[in-house]
């Protein structure tokens, strides 16, 4: 074409060209954006006029589109590696002021949880590791306690088969000293009979010897008799000579008697004198059995509740010793409990401290390095207690 047509050629040519750049640069940016590659951009210099203004226009509304989402993405990576003090700092509007305040509320919220689970993990090993330790020492009291017990239980037992031996005894002991009793009883009634007899041997002797003295009298008379009768016979002569043989036998008679008498008064004063110590003895020995009865009968009645004391503390030792017994089987049962609890509780410690070791690898906001001394000092502690 010539002329003006020629111009309107080359212009429509130069139109459709820059058309099919701006189309070839738009194909282009959806198919990155497609592809997620968010940092492609076109080259508005190849552009002129309008479709430049175009081009740099896309070019912007991508980067108000790509630094948001970079930003997002990047606190969404740190928050991967565990790190939750990453924020959405940037200044957005609209839409990415929602997307900023949504992802730093989820962050925020995920950070403020796993800050309690990480308080709580730190409470829960520290009280784990009280309840293990009180359990360890618990479990080992109730244990001395049980020993213990069982010392005072065969103890016990070795009273009780003591005091049952003393309660035999002390029963063997008052039969005996009711024998005893009955047999100083019989005693005493003997020496009152015993006495009643040496009373009627002193009144007999006492007798006897009123009627040796009537004897004695007798022959002192007889021998006087005698004596006249000599007299009368010499006088009489050579006719009393006979008189006088028989008055000097019946002196010499007399004179017999008279030392017979003398002799059965001495042997009857000294049976006398016999009699009257027996009685004096017989008294004292009969007082002294009398006090002899009184004391067994003491000695009975304190051998009787001597017996009802040792029936009564047996009985005693023996409630004592099911109470003890009891209390044994209850300690033992504590001591069982106390251990299955502590051993719950370093399940509990193992566990917790698995969570805190596992919330320790995120990055928290102002938490994270006390919680790790706190750990530290709580595993000490438990293993020591342990």
């Amino acid at each position: 074409y010539n002329g003006d047509f020629n111009e309107i050629k080359n212009n429509l040519n130069t139109c459709i060209d820059a058309v099919n750049a701006l189309v070839a640069d738009a194909n282009m940016l959806a198919e990155a954006a497609v592809e997620g590659r968010l940092e492609t951009r076109a080259d508005a210099s190849k552009h002129g006029g309008d479709f430049a203004r175009i081009v740099n226009g896309v070019n912007s509304t991508l980067d108000a589109i790509v630094a948001p989402v970079n930003e997002a993405s990047a606190v969404l990576e740190k928050v991967a590696e565990r790190d939750m003090t990453a924020r959405v700092k940037g200044n957005y509007q609209g839409d990415f002021a929602k997307i900023k305040d949504a992802i730093n509320t989820a962050v925020g919220n995920l950070d403020g949880g796993l800050t309690q689970v990480a308080t709580g993990s730190e409470q829960i090993v520290s009280a784990s590791g009280q309840i293990s330790a009180g359990g360890q020492s618990l479990a080992q009291g109730a244990a001395d306690q049980a020993s213990a017990l069982e010392e005072v239980s065969a103890s016990l037992q070795e009273a009780a088969s003591m005091s049952e031996q003393n309660a035999n005894s002390a029963q063997e002991a008052r039969t005996l000293s009711e024998h005893a009793q009955t047999s100083a009883g019989r005693g005493v009634d003997g020496m009152k009979g015993l006495s009643d007899a040496i009373n009627k041997i002193k009144t007999s002797s006492d007798d006897t010897a009123k009627i040796v003295k009537t004897i004695d009298e007798i022959a002192f008379q007889t021998n006087l008799l005698a004596l006249n009768a000599a007299v009368e016979a010499a006088r009489a002569g050579d006719a009393g000579k006979g008189f006088a043989v028989v008055a000097e036998e019946v002196r010499n008679l007399a004179m017999r008697s008279a030392d017979a008498a003398k002799n059965t008064a001495n042997l009857i004063e000294e049976s006398v004198k016999n009699a009257e110590n027996g009685v004096g003895i017989n008294a004292e020995v009969l007082k002294v059995l009398e006090e002899i009865n009184d004391q067994v009968n003491k000695v009975s009645l304190v051998m009787g509740d001597i017996a009802a004391s040792s029936d009564q503390q047996r009985a005693a030792i023996t409630q004592i010793n099911s109470g003890v017994d009891q209390a044994n089987r209850v300690t033992q049962q504590t001591a069982a409990n106390s251990q299955e609890s502590a051993a719950a509780a370093e399940e509990l410690y193992a566990h917790a401290e698995e969570m805190q070791n596992m919330v320790s690898t995120f990055q928290l906001t102002d938490t994270i390095t006390k919680t790790g001394k706190k750990n530290t000092k709580t595993k000490a502690t438990l293993r020591e207690a342990a």
